[in-house]
C-alpha cells in the first residue's frame, strides 16, 4: 500500500479512534451529569411527596376532631378538616404537576390519591352519624383507610430514595433520614389516631389499644434510635443537630409525656380530661419538631446533590472543550503532518520508484525549501545517473545466469529452481505435476544443410511456437542444442499432458519459412513423465522423461511418448 494511501488509512483509523473515544468520554461525562440531574430531579420529587405524606398524616388530626364532634358538629372543626384536606390536595396537585419519575412511581401516586378519596368518604359518612351511633370498629376503620394512604405512598419514597441516593452516594445518609424522619411524623400521627376511637365515646382503652399504643411506642423509639445514627453518619452540620436537640425537646420531652398522662386515664378509667380536637391541638404541634428535622436533612441532602451537579456540569463542560481542543490539534497535526512530511515524500518516493522501474528520463525537481526533503532530491539525481549503469549490469548478469542467449528461455538452471518450487507446492496440495523432454527430430541435417546461422533462426521459431501454445504458468527451458523441456504444474491426468505435447508436436511438425523463401521441415520426440506417478524428485523426473522421449523416437519420431516401466529397458 501506498505511504499517502497508508496515510489516509491511519489517519482516518486514528481519527476515528480518537473520535470515537474522545465521544465516549465526552458521552460519560454528559451520562453523569445527566445522571446528577435526574437525581436532583428524583430528590425534590421525593420532597415533594414527603410532604403530601405529612400533608395526608396532618388531615388525620382534623378528621379524628370531627369523629369526636357531637352533631350537627362545631363549624370551626370542619372548617380545620376543610382546610387540611386542600393543603393535602394543592400537595397532590403540586407533585402532579412535574412528571419526572418513573411509571411505577406516578401508579403508586395515583393509588395513594384513590385511596384518600374513599377514606374521606368512609369519614364524613361516619361524622354524619350521632356520636352514640359511631361504633368503636367503624371509627378505627375511618382511620385505617387515611393510614392506607400512607401506605400506599412510603413504597415511592422508597423508590425515589434510592434513585436519588443512586446518582449522589454521599447524600444517601441524609436521605434516609428525611425519609425516616417522615416515618417517624406519620408513626407519631398514628399513635394519636389510635386514641380517636376512645376519646370519641369516653370508654377505657381496650386491650388491643393498649397492645397498639406499646407497639407503636416502641417503633417511635426504634425510628428515632435508627433516624439519629443516620445524621450522625452522615457527617451533618450544625443545623442538623439543633434540629434533633428540637425534636428531642418538643417531641420526646413534651408530647410522648402527654400521650403517656393519656394513656394512663384510659387503661384506668377513662374519663379524659380532653376531647378528639382538644387531643389534636396538644400533641400535633410537637409533632412539627419532627417536620422540621426532616426538612432539615433533605435541605443537607439537597445541599450534596447540588455540589454533585455543580461537579458533573463543570466536568462536562472540561470534557467537551478538552474533546474539541483534541479533535482541532489532531487535524491541525494530520494536516501540518500530511503537506510538509507524507505528500513531498510520496513525490519523492515515486520518483525513486520511477528512476528504479528504469525510467531513467524522469526530471528530478526543484525542492521548495531548503530540508531533509531537498537533501533527499540531491541523492537521488545521484541515485538515477548511477542506476543506469548499475541495472544495465544486472540484466546482463542475469540473462547470463539464469536463460539461454538464444531463445530467451529459461535454461536448465532456472528450470530446476522452478522445478523444485513447482514439486513442493504439489506436495503440499497434493496435486500433480508433469515433464514434457522434447527432442528436435532431423535438426542436425538443417545445420549441416543450410548452416548454423539457419539452425540457430530454427531454435528461435521452435521457442516462439511452444511459448504460444504454453500458459503463463508452464515453464519452456533449453536444455541443450536441441533439447527443450516444458514444465507443466497442476496436471491433473496423464491425458492433460499428452493434449499439451500434441499440440506442440503439431506446432512443430509445420514447416518454417525464412526470409529467404527457404523451409525447413523438422519434426519432435516427446516423452511426458508425471509426478509424483513416475517419479518423486526433478533429476528422476527429468530422465524419466528423456526415457520416454527415447521411446518416442524409437516408434520413428514425431510422436509423444508417456513413461513407463518398460520404456526404462
Amino acid at each position: 500500500m501506498q505511504l499517502r494511501r497508508l496515510f489516509l488509512v491511519l489517519s482516518c483509523a486514528l481519527s476515528v479512534t480518537v473520535i470515537a473515544m474522545t465521544a465516549n468520554v465526552v458521552n460519560s461525562a454528559l451520562h453523569d451529569f445527566g445522571q446528577a440531574r435526574a437525581g436532583i430531579l428524583a430528590m425534590h420529587r421525593l420532597q415533594a411527596l414527603l410532604v403530601v405524606a405529612e400533608m395526608a398524616s396532618r388531615e388525620r388530626g382534623p378528621a379524628n376532631g370531627v369523629l369526636g364532634d357531637d352533631l350537627p358538629g362545631d363549624p370551626a372543626k370542619r372548617q380545620r378538616l376543610q382546610a387540611a384536606r386542600q393543603k393535602t390536595d394543592a400537595a397532590f396537585d403540586a407533585l402532579a404537576a412535574s412528571r419526572d419519575s418513573s411509571e411505577r412511581v406516578e401508579v403508586m401516586i395515583r393509588r395513594a390519591r384513590d385511596q384518600l378519596e374513599r377514606a374521606r368518604q368512609v369519614v364524613d359518612a361516619e361524622a354524619r352519624k350521632e356520636r352514640a351511633a359511631r361504633s368503636p370498629t367503624e371509627i378505627r376503620r375511618a382511620v385505617g383507610q387515611m393510614i392506607e394512604v400512607i401506605d400506599d405512598i412510603t413504597p415511592a419514597t422508597i423508590m425515589l430514595t434510592n434513585e436519588a441516593s443512586a446518582s449522589f452516594p454521599v447524600a444517601t445518609n441524609s436521605l434516609v433520614a428525611a425519609r425516616q424522619a417522615a416515618m417517624l411524623r406519620e408513626y407519631a400521627g398514628r399513635l394519636g389516631s389510635l386514641f380517636t376511637g376512645s376519646l370519641t365515646l369516653r370508654e377505657r382503652l381496650t386491650i388491643g389499644e393498649r397492645a397498639a399504643i406499646e407497639r407503636m411506642r416502641g417503633r417511635i423509639e426504634q425510628l428515632r434510635q435508627q433516624l439519629t445514627a443516620f445524621a450522625a453518619a452522615a457527617g451533618s452540620g450544625p443545623p442538623v443537630k439543633v434540629a434533633i436537640d428540637n425534636m428531642q425537646a418538643r417531641y420526646f420531652s413534651s408530647a410522648i409525656p402527654f400521650v403517656e398522662a393519656q394513656t394512663d386515664i384510659g387503661m384506668r378509667d377513662g374519663h379524659y380530661d380532653v376531647d378528639t380536637a382538644q387531643f389534636a391541638a396538644r400533641y400535633v404541634p410537637d409533632m412539627d419538631s419532627i417536620v422540621t428535622l426532616r426538612d432539615v436533612l433533605m435541605a443537607d441532602a439537597m445541599g450534596y446533590a447540588q455540589q454533585g451537579l455543580a461537579r458533573a456540569r463543570g466536568a462536562a463542560l472540561l470534557t467537551a472543550a478538552g474533546a474539541a481542543l483534541t479533535l482541532l490539534l489532531l487535524g491541525l497535526t494530520l494536516w501540518l503532518l500530511h503537506r510538509r512530511v507524507i505528500r513531498p515524500l510520496a513525490k519523492t518516493t515515486e520518483l525513486i520508484v520511477t528512476i528504479a522501474q528504469g525510467h531513467f528520463d524522469v526530471r528530478v525537481p526543484t525542492p521548495r525549501y531548503r530540508d531533509e526533503v531537498a537533501d533527499m532530491l540531491g541523492a537521488i539525481g545521484v541515485l538515477r545517473d548511477n542506476s543506469i549503469a548499475r541495472n544495465a549490469a544486472e540484466e546482463a548478469i542475469r540473462q547470463m545466469a539464469y536463460y539461454d542467449r538464444l531463445t530467451g528461455l529459461p535454461n536448465r538452471r532456472l528450470l530446476e529452481d522452478r522445478m523444485d518450487q513447482v514439486l513442493a507446492g504439489a506436495r503440499r496440495r497434493g496435486a500433480k505435476a508433469s515433464v514434457l523432454f522434447i527432442d528436435l527430430d532431423r535438426f542436425k541435417q538443417v545445420n549441416d544443410q543450410q548452416g548454423h546461422e539457419a539452425g540457430d533462426w530454427l531454435l528461435q521459431q521452435v521457442a516462439n511456437r511452444m511459448r504460444a501454445v504454453l500458459r503463463e504458468s508452464d515453464t519452456a527451458a533449453r536444455v541443450g542444442g536441441d533439447e527443450f523441456v516444458v514444465l507443466l504444474p497442476d496436471s491433473a491426468r496423464a491425458d492433460d499432458a499428452v493434449n499439451v505435447a500434441e499440440k506442440i508436436r503439431c506446432q512443430l511438425d509445420r514447416p518454417f519459412m525464412m526470409d529467404s523463401g527457404v523451409t525447413l521441415n523438422i519434426s519432435s520426440s516427446i516423452g511426458i513423465a508425471m509426478y509424483p506417478d513416475h517419479a518423486a524428485d526433478p533429476r528422476e523426473l527429468l530422465r524419466f522423461g528423456d526415457q520416454a522421449m527415447y521411446c518416442a523416437k524409437g516408434r520413428g519420431r514425431n510422436a509423444v511418448e508417456v513413461f513407463a516401466a518398460k520404456s526404462a529397458t
